[in-house]
């Protein structure tokens, strides 16, 4: 872990196996995040997401997702069909599940 950036491994049981991935985030880019994949069990190194964060109207803040995952697996490859499939459901739901539980920590 560095100022602008952290080595993680992460991942999640999923029916038939667990995922994981280890991801190097990266944020020296003003309202950027990124976090692209060195190895994984699912998707190929270099596949990436990338998250623009802009000051939302009203007050809050606007997040843009690109998700740019090359899957290697059949679990990788289901999962990227689901994500295709639903506009993103599940990763949109896994970034508010994740601001919610920041949220809730620093008030």
């Amino acid at each position: 872990m560095g100022e602008t950036y952290a080595d993680i491994r992460e991942g999640s049981k999923a029916p038939g196996g667990a995922i994981w991935a280890k991801e190097h985030y990266d944020w020296s880019a003003p309202d950027t995040v990124t976090w692209t994949v060195s190895e994984s069990n699912f998707c190929a190194p270099g596949s990436y997401v990338t998250a623009l964060i802009k000051p939302g109207t009203g007050g809050g803040s606007r997040i843009h997702i690109t998700w740019n995952r090359t899957p290697t697996s059949t679990a990788g490859r289901i999962a990227a069909l689901l994500i295709l499939a639903t506009r993103g459901a599940p990763v949109a739901s896994s970034l508010r599940k994740g601001l919610k539980r920041l949220e809730t920590s620093t008030n």
